[in-house]
This record gives structure tokens, C-alpha cells and sequence, in this order.
């Protein structure tokens, strides 16, 4: 007799970078599992150290990563997610900012509380000059990351903030987790959203176990993460561009290298990093 093999449960994910918009998306993940009744796997290095094996076997419906190496990802069994990459340059100018005024200093890294604490003594173009260089690890994952598996969508952070909306739908969409079928329904909606304020209640009552599992996401609920989760309500009033260097969310627009970098911060990433930006598409050659 025949027998059909038993199929790994689907594990989904987001796989991002630091300073790659990684505080928001997470914050819309988890605004989407705790709405959908889902046990999340959540840590700023997750997978990073972390066996994917124990995430299959405690029952992770969802992972949420902000510093991802493909390497962890590929051994899971069966996954399905968004990877979001940002103009490596962009990365340095903003871990700078954020490792010097906002960034929570921490216990278990020894290396960034040193850079942190060193940061303290430079000034722009020399700390930014440091960071560059901190960032080799973080990039190397960036740059050893499988641009072709079919199991993850590839989106760009500077894409994502422009048009969030569209971009989570097609998350979503590329997941099979959306549900068009009530797309047009308020009363699918409004059923969507009950069970979802009801996991949302039991989630913060530590009741998770009393969850009831939606299995899609309805796509009105992600215009109503968006909205909830905007910069400007993040950044408390401030626009897109106004830039306060002590916030976390400090200007929200890409391109804020060029404000910053000096001929000696593009020889440097030029030396470190090659031809990572041609192969990410954000330069054609490296006559930038």
C-alpha cells in the first residue's frame, strides 16, 4: 500500500537586517499574529544563533527576524516568507545614529556596547567611519543571502515605506495567508476583527492558549496596522524626512548616505563591501 508523506507545517517568516526598518515591520508581524491567534518566534537575533529545528518542534507558526542568515533559514523544513533588504549605506549612516543617541545599550554584546561607548568620543564622519566597519558581520549576512529562493519574497525597505500598504497585501498574498474570498465584505471583516480584538485581549491577559486561530489575515486589518504603525505616529508627529538624530525613528527616508558620506567613507565601504550594491540593484557600477 501507498502512502502519501506526512507534510511539514508551513513555518512563516520576515528575515530582515538591522537598521533595516526592522522595529516597524516586527511591530506589523506581531500585530498580525496576535490578531490571527499565533505563537510567534520573536528576537532582534533570531536564527542568528538559534537552532530553526527547536522553532519547528515548539509549535512556531511565525518567525520574526531582524538580523536573518539565509544559512539558519534553509534548514527549516518548510517556511515561507518576506525578506527585506535596505541600501547597505543607508545602514551604516543610521546604525550610526542609532548606536550613538537612541539605541538601548546592550548586556549581551560586548562588541557593539564597546562601539557604542567609542562612538561617544567621535564626531559624524569619524563614528560613521567606525560603524562601516562594525558592520561587516550584518552585511555578511546581506550579502551571502539566496536572492532566488522561490520561498521568499524579495522587497526593498525603501519600496516598502513608500507604498506599505500594497506591499503588505502583497506579503500576504505571496503567502497565502490573505483572504480575498471576503476582500469586499464588511461582515467578513467585522468577524475578522471581533475574533482578532478577542486574541489580542487574551494575548495581553497571558492567556494565549485560549486563542482562537484565524487561518487569513482579512486586507482591511493590515490598512489598519499601517495606519496604527505609521512613521508619523512612531516618531510622534514628525514627517517623513523631518529628522530628529536622537530618535529611533529618526528620518524614515532613503538615501540619507549622500548627506553624509565623504570620499573617505566610499573608499572605505568601496574596500569592504566590492560590488554589494551592484548586486542588491542599487548602483549600476561603482562610480558613485
Amino acid at each position: 500500500m501507498d502512502f502519501e508523506p506526512k507534510m511539514t507545517k508551513v513555518i512563516y517568516g520576515y528575515f530582515g537586517h538591522p537598521k533595516s526598518a526592522g522595529t516597524w515591520m516586527s511591530g506589523i508581524m506581531i500585530g498580525v499574529c496576535n490578531a490571527m491567534g499565533w505563537k510567534a518566534y520573536t528576537a532582534i537575533f533570531c536564527l542568528k544563533k538559534t537552532n530553526p529545528k527547536n522553532v519547528e518542534s515548539e509549535g512556531y507558526e511565525f518567525i520574526i527576524s531582524q538580523n536573518t542568515s539565509y544559512e539558519k533559514v534553509s534548514q527549516l523544513s518548510n517556511y515561507r516568507g518576506v525578506h527585506i533588504i535596505r541600501d547597505p549605506r543607508d545602514m551604516c549612516v543610521s546604525g550610526y545614529f542609532s548606536y550613538k543617541y537612541s539605541h538601548i545599550i546592550p548586556t549581551n554584546y560586548p562588541n557593539l556596547k564597546n562601539l557604542m561607548n567609542k562612538l561617544q568620543e567621535l564626531n559624524d564622519d569619524e563614528g560613521i567611519l567606525e560603524v562601516i566597519k562594525f558592520k561587516e558581520d550584518d552585511l555578511g549576512f546581506v550579502s551571502a543571502w539566496n536572492y532566488q529562493d522561490p520561498n521568499i519574497l524579495e522587497l526593498k525597505m525603501e519600496d516598502m515605506t513608500q507604498t506599505p500598504y500594497q506591499n503588505l497585501y502583497n506579503i500576504f498574498d505571496f503567502m497565502g495567508l490573505l483572504d480575498k474570498n471576503h476582500e469586499n465584505s464588511l461582515l467578513g471583516y467585522y468577524l475578522f476583527y471581533v475574533i482578532a480584538f478577542y486574541n489580542r485581549a487574551v494575548k495581553k491577559l497571558k492567556l494565549g492558549f485560549l486563542s482562537i486561530k484565524q487561518n487569513k489575515i482579512h486586507p482591511k486589518y493590515l490598512q489598519v496596522l499601517v495606519e496604527r504603525l505609521s512613521f508619523e505616529k512612531l516618531a510622534e508627529g514628525r514627517e517623513k524626512g523631518q529628522e530628529n538624530i536622537k530618535s529611533h525613528y529618526r528620518k524614515g527616508q532613503g538615501g540619507d548616505w549622500k548627506n553624509y558620506f565623504k570620499e573617505e567613507h566610499k573608499a572605505l565601504f568601496k574596500e569592504k563591501y566590492g560590488d554589494l550594491l551592484i548586486r542588491l540593484g542599487y548602483e549600476k557600477d561603482n562610480n558613485w
